[in-house]
C-alpha cells in the first residue's frame, strides 16, 4: 500500500495474474463499444470522440458479475478510510472494461464533478495486463506525484474522481484495465 498525499492509494499487484487474467476473458465477453467522452453531467448524453477517446469498453453486469463489484466495493471501502477522504459514498457504477490497442489513448480529463447529484467520488483503476504485453499506455496524473503509475499486473489505484488524468498511447501489444466509479451526494 502507498499513501501519497492523499491524492492517491494504491495497492501495487495485488489481484493475482489467475484473477487478472478471469477478468479480461470475462471482459471480451462483453459486448465492447468505441468508448464516449462527456457523460459525466446529467444533460450530456456522451459522444465518441477520437480525438479525445480513443479506446473500447464494456461494461459488467451486477447479476452475472456480482463477485467483482463485491471485490472492488472493499477496496474502496480501504481506500477512503486509509487515505482520510471519507467521502459519502452510497452507490457504485458497473465496472468497465477498458482496452487499450495500439494507437489507443484517452487524453486528459476528470471522471467526477464537484456539484452533482448521485456523482462520481472516487475512482478505482485495476491494471489487468502483464507489462510485457505492451508498451505505452501509461496513466497519469496532470499534477502531483505520480508521473506515470507503475504497470504491474494487479495493481490497484484509487483517487479522488475530480482529479485531472490521462492515458498516455499504447505504442504495442494491449493494455486491459478495470475502472469503477463510486458515487454520492454533491460536495458542500
Amino acid at each position: 500500500m502507498n499513501k501519497n498525499e492523499n491524492m492517491f492509494w494504491q495497492w501495487d499487484e495485488e489481484i493475482p495474474s489467475v484473477v487478472c487474467e478471469a477478468i479480461i476473458k470475462r471482459g471480451l465477453q462483453l459486448d465492447i463499444v468505441d468508448a464516449e467522452v462527456g457523460n459525466n453531467l446529467e444533460d450530456d448524453e456522451g459522444r465518441v470522440d477520437h480525438s479525445v477517446r480513443n479506446s473500447q469498453v464494456g461494461f459488467f453486469n451486477a447479476d452475472t458479475d456480482a463477485w467483482l463489484f463485491h471485490l472492488l466495493w472493499g477496496y474502496m471501502l480501504k481506500a477512503n478510510i486509509n487515505a482520510g477522504w471519507n467521502f459519502d459514498i452510497g452507490g457504485q457504477q458497473p465496472p468497465q472494461f477498458t482496452i487499450y490497442e495500439k494507437d489507443f489513448f484517452y487524453d486528459f480529463h476528470e471522471d467526477g464533478t464537484f456539484h452533482q447529484d448521485g456523482m462520481r467520488k472516487l475512482t478505482i483503476a485495476v491494471q489487468l495486463s502483464n507489462p510485457a504485453d505492451y508498451e505505452g499506455g501509461e496513466f497519469v496524473f496532470e499534477s502531483g506525484p505520480l508521473s506515470c503509475w507503475p504497470p504491474n499486473q494487479g495493481t490497484i489505484i484509487a483517487f479522488p474522481s475530480f482529479i485531472r488524468h490521462r492515458v498516455n498511447p499504447v505504442t504495442k501489444g494491449i493494455r486491459y484495465t478495470c475502472i469503477n466509479w463510486f458515487e454520492g451526494p454533491a460536495f458542500k
